[in-house]
């Protein structure tokens, strides 16, 4: 029986899932949801405009207080592409190419 984190030595041939295990084990976790830092970061917005657009994004969406805004939500709010968003809030260098 494995353990959570073993991974079988034939899984990239039995699972797509612990391929990707396998590809992202040596990668630092990264986050997904958003914090109102984030969004000061993105548009340059103050902390208190930067709270009111997670106000309105969770509204939007129909989302309770507690639960996170994903980065992917944002940039549809803010109409960014998804990539540039996750880059950003992972500290990841983000290469604009013509």
């Amino acid at each position: 029986m494995l353990m959570p984190h073993e991974v079988p030595s034939d899984a990239k041939q039995t699972s797509p899932h612990f391929a990707c295990i396998i590809n992202h084990q040596n990668m630092r976790q990264q986050r997904i949801c958003i914090h109102s830092s984030d969004i000061q970061a993105i548009t340059g917005k103050g902390a208190r405009s930067a709270r009111k657009i997670l106000q309105t994004i969770r509204e939007k969406l129909g989302k309770e207080r507690h639960q996170p805004i994903s980065y992917c939500e944002l940039a549809g709010y803010l109409g960014l592409n998804p990539e540039v968003v996750f880059k950003t809030i992972n500290g990841i260098p983000v290469v604009i190419s013509d």
